[in-house]
């Protein structure tokens, strides 16, 4: 369960990439909105057993999500929380376009004008 703060992004989103529909809907959103050119998502283990996010490039180059801008995680922890298999009933998101290229953040709108009329989430974004 992704928690308030980001806590477990890795492992919401490993298991959203293990239903096909909604690993095309994470990944098609992702490809949108991620500027990296970012195909798909891998996620190995530490030595502790601890999921870990890695992106894989069109070129086969892999970037750790350590790498990766805080808007590029607020957005992905977004999808997390909105495609997951278990997602609140409601969301409060606080400065919904900080980190979020302005170019994009209409991308980010019609994600969650697309989630919220299925009945099931509330939201409030300021």
């Amino acid at each position: 369960m992704l928690g308030d703060r980001g806590e477990n992004l890795s492992s919401v989103l490993y298991e959203i990439r293990q239903d096909p529909q909604r690993k095309e809907a994470l990944l098609e959103w992702a490809q949108e909105l991620i500027p990296m050119d970012a195909k798909d998502f891998e996620f190995p283990s530490d030595f502790t057993g601890k999921v870990l996010l890695t992106f894989v490039e069109g070129n086969g180059q892999r970037v750790s999500a350590y790498s990766a801008s805080d808007g590029i995680l607020r957005f992905l922890a977004m999808l997390a929380a909105l495609l997951g298999s278990e997602p609140a009933q409601f969301y409060f998101f606080e400065e919904l376009d900080n980190g979020i290229h302005p170019t994009r953040l209409h991308l980010l709108l019609q994600l969650i004008e697309q989630k919220v009329p299925e009945g099931k989430i509330q939201m409030v974004a300021f």
